[in-house]
C-alpha cells in the first residue's frame, strides 16, 4: 500500500485500517506537532458513502469543543476528472488506545470513571443538537491519563430523522435503527447502556437482529428489557443494573428522556451501597 501524501503533514504510521479508509498517525512538518488523518479513497460508486459520512463527520464535528470528544480541524477532499477521489480529515491525535472488548481488563470502579465521562461527552453533544448513533467499546479511546475521548461520528445526526437503511454495531443497536425508525437522544442512551451492561458482565443484551450470511434476521423479543448483570458482577449495585436495564429497554419511552436524566440516575445509582444479588430475577 503506497503511503499517500498530505501535503504538510507527514505520515508517521498507520493506526487504523478499513475498506475503504485509513487513520494515520501524522505530524505537521513545520510544528512537528502530531495530528490522526482519517484518509477515504473514491474507487468507484460504492465508496461514494464512505466520503459522504467524512463530510458528515466533519459538518457535524468541526466546532465542537469538550474535552471528552476528540477534535476534528480540517477537511481537504481532491478530485480527479471533477470527480472526487479522495478526501481526508484532520484530526486530534489521542495518546491511547480504545478501550478493550474484554470486560476483565477493568475494575468497577475504572468503568464507572470511564463511562461517566463517555455520558458527559453525549449530554454536551444532545445540547449541540446532534446524535452519535454509535456508541460501542471500539469508539471510546482511554489515554494513558485516563481521559476518555469519543470518536468516530461518521454516522452522527440530527434528532427526528430516520437513516433509511440498518447503520450501526448489531450488538449495541437500538430497536429503532434496525426497524428504520425515527432516532433521537434515547438511541444513544440505548448504546451507551448497551456498552456499560457488556463492559460489566461479559455479555451483550439480547440481539433485535441476527446477521448469517449476509442475511439479516429479525429477532422475536421475549423480555422488554435484559436479564439482571448482577449473578455475575455483584460489585454493581441494585439501582445500576435497572437503570441499564430500563436504557436498554426495546420500548423507547421506558428509558431516561434524556442524557442528563441517566447522569443524575446514573450518580445515585454507583453511590448506593452494593447488595447481595436477588436470589431470583423478575422479568
Amino acid at each position: 500500500m503506497a503511503t499517500p501524501n498530505f501535503g504538510k503533514y507527514e505520515v508517521l504510521q498507520v493506526i487504523g485500517a478499513g475498506a475503504h479508509s485509513n487513520v494515520y498517525k501524522v505530524c505537521h512538518r513545520d510544528t512537528r506537532k502530531r495530528f490522526a488523518i482519517k484518509h477515504v479513497t473514491v474507487e468507484d460508486a460504492s465508496a461514494q458513502r464512505f466520503f459522504r459520512q467524512l463530510q458528515n463527520e466533519y459538518e457535524l464535528t468541526r466546532d465542537l469543543a469538550h474535552p471528552n470528544i476528540a477534535e476534528v480541524y480540517d477537511m481537504v477532499t481532491r478530485k480527479r476528472l471533477l470527480r472526487v477521489a479522495e478526501a481526508y480529515l484532520v484530526m486530534e491525535y489521542v495518546r491511547g488506545g480504545p478501550m478493550t472488548p474484554d470486560p476483565r481488563t477493568y475494575t468497577f470502579d475504572e468503568l464507572v470513571f470511564y463511562f461517566r465521562q463517555v455520558a458527559d461527552a453525549l449530554a454536551y453533544l444532545h445540547e449541540q443538537g446532534t446524535i452519535h448513533t454509535d456508541v460501542k467499546p471500539k469508539n471510546i479511546l482511554i489515554t494513558k491519563r485516563h481521559l476518555v475521548k469519543l470518536v468516530d461520528f461518521g454516522q452522527a445526526t440530527r434528532p427526528g430523522r430516520s437513516k433509511g437503511r440498518i447503520q450501526g454495531t448489531f450488538e449495541f443497536m437500538a430497536p429503532e435503527q434496525v426497524h428504520d425508525g425515527v432516532l433521537d437522544v434515547r438511541t444513544d442512551i440505548f448504546n451507551l447502556a448497551a456498552s456499560m451492561y457488556f463492559m460489566l458482565s461479559g455479555r451483550h443484551t439480547p440481539p433485535v437482529i441476527a446477521a448469517t450470511r449476509g442475511d439479516i434476521d429479525f429477532l422475536p423479543s421475549r423480555s422488554r428489557r435484559p436479564k439482571s448483570i448482577r449473578d455475575v458482577n455483584p460489585a454493581v449495585t441494585s439501582a445500576l443494573d435497572d437503570l441499564l436495564r430500563y436504557s436498554c429497554s426495546r420500548v423507547r419511552d421506558d428509558r431516561p428522556d434524556t442524557m442528563a436524566d441517566f447522569i443524575e440516575r446514573f450518580e445515585e445509582a454507583v453511590d448506593a451501597e452494593p447488595s447481595p444479588p436477588d436470589e431470583e430475577t423478575q422479568e
